[in-house]
């Protein structure tokens, strides 16, 4: 079976299933509302983005007719849509969305509510930082740290990756210090929760610069040393990834030695 009927097959299967939660459960249940939004990704991954978009739009309608605008399937209805927009790259023209949903959510549940309602601030202050405007998403990315300890608990994978996005805000609003104190603090403990290669090398090439700034020239190639040791382990010795992380611990030694 070639590759296009095969995506047919699959599409036809998902298209029943939705049409089954229909009938069964309604046009507004949350239940139905899932199902369109896989469809919706399969369309995506088909080729066929605009019907994806449509059948979500199509839900966030439906929601809306039948259980009000306030309504938490509703809100969940508006935040596939934003999903959906991002996945196709439009992450600028949707801020206003997620801003309006974010305020929305806090409007009817209240602050923090559950850990549902972090979700939308959780993609806002991920869309800042995409966009250019991390010195918005660092205090969203803070005060979800603290709500997400106070109402659900800090499960671990959870915590270390929106510390990693705090992390690179910092980095990307020039917060040095702030961005090098994050680091050392999330380096070791996703090290020791599954493997050394979990943390992103990205992370440790871009605050190699940092320490030099700062004159830590030592921990600067220790940091550069280990990313290209990675790069190389994942990528290969020839990656231009792998070849630039090269360049820049030249560098940073070259430098040592000339100080």
């Amino acid at each position: 079976m070639d590759d296009d009927k095969r995506t047919r097959k699959a599409l036809a299967k998902t298209e029943k299933i939705v049409r089954h939660y229909e009938r069964r459960y309604g046009l507004g249940a949350r239940s139905t509302l899932n199902a369109r939004t896989t469809l919706a990704h399969e369309y995506h991954a088909a080729g066929r983005t605009a019907e994806g978009i449509a059948m979500l739009e199509q839900a966030v309608a439906d929601s809306e007719r039948l259980n009000g605008p306030d309504h938490r399937n509703t809100l969940n209805a508006r935040m596939k849509l934003a999903f959906g927009f991002r996945e196709i790259g439009e992450t600028a023209e949707i801020i206003p969305v997620l801003e309006q949903i974010a305020a929305d959510s806090e409007r009817i549940f209240g602050p923090g509510y559950d850990e549902e309602t972090l979700t939308p601030r959780l993609i806002l202050a991920l869309t800042y930082r995409e966009n250019g405007r991390p010195g918005e998403a660092i205090p969203m990315f803070e005060q979800l740290l603290a709500d997400r300890e106070r109402i659900t608990g800090l499960d671990p994978r959870e915590t270390l990756s929106a510390q990693g996005y705090l992390a690179l805000s910092y980095l990307e609003a020039g917060h040095a210090d702030e961005a090098i104190a994050l680091f050392e603090q999330i380096a070791p403990e996703v090290e020791s929760f599954v493997s050394p290669y979990v943390l992103g090398t990205l992370s440790r090439l871009d605050v190699a610069p940092l320490y030099a700034a700062a004159g830590r020239t030592d921990e600067a190639i220790a940091a550069a040393e280990w990313g290209v040791d990675d790069l190389e382990y994942r990528y290969g010795p020839d990656d231009q990834l792998t070849i630039a992380a090269r360049t820049l611990l030249a560098q940073l030694q070259a430098a040592r030695q000339g100080s």
